[in-house]
């Protein structure tokens, strides 16, 4: 990767980090329910760091990387659950815990599913190519693994 895509990559990074809360699409409507609490955002960026340090592939993982993995997560996975979340205890029905319907990721163990995804996914991307490990290479991995994703069994983008 050329230096100045390394470096407009951390930068999008940090701007993508930096939006204030309520400025990502849809947040208002967590605003109001007992989600408040919980920043899809930051449970993704969480869940990221921790996996990229239990892996020791810190020195490994490009921008690119991480920011395909931030975005999509977030975008694709953590917000939207959190909508249909926010949705569902809102009509009054019982909390995410009390959940019966195997298919739905209640708050508690949506942290642990992109934990162990991302795992799996950087996993499987340090073997597809020596080094570093690069958006396209994550891109790959995912289509090795996907079937073996926790969060695509959840239904939200699966």
């Amino acid at each position: 990767m050329r230096r100045d895509f390394y470096e407009i990559y951390e930068e999008l990074n940090q701007a993508y980090l930096s939006l204030p809360r309520g400025r990502w699409p849809q947040a208002r409507r967590l605003a109001n329910v007992k989600l408040a609490t919980q920043d899809p955002l930051r449970m993704v960026e969480r869940a990221i760091h921790i996996s990229v340090r239990e892996l020791e592939l810190g020195q490994r993982i490009r921008p690119d990387a991480t920011h395909f993995l931030l975005v999509n997560l977030h975008q694709m996975i953590s917000l939207p659950i959190m909508l249909e979340r926010s949705r569902y205890l809102g009509q009054g029905f019982p909390a995410a815990e009390d959940e019966t319907d195997e298919t739905r990721l209640s708050l508690s163990e949506l942290y642990g599913a992109l934990v162990h995804d991302i795992n799996l996914i950087l996993g499987e991307a340090a073997t597809i190519r020596p080094g570093e490990i690069t958006g396209g290479s994550v891109l790959q991995a995912v289509s090795r693994v996907y079937d073996r994703l926790k969060t695509a069994a959840s239904s939200a983008w699966g």
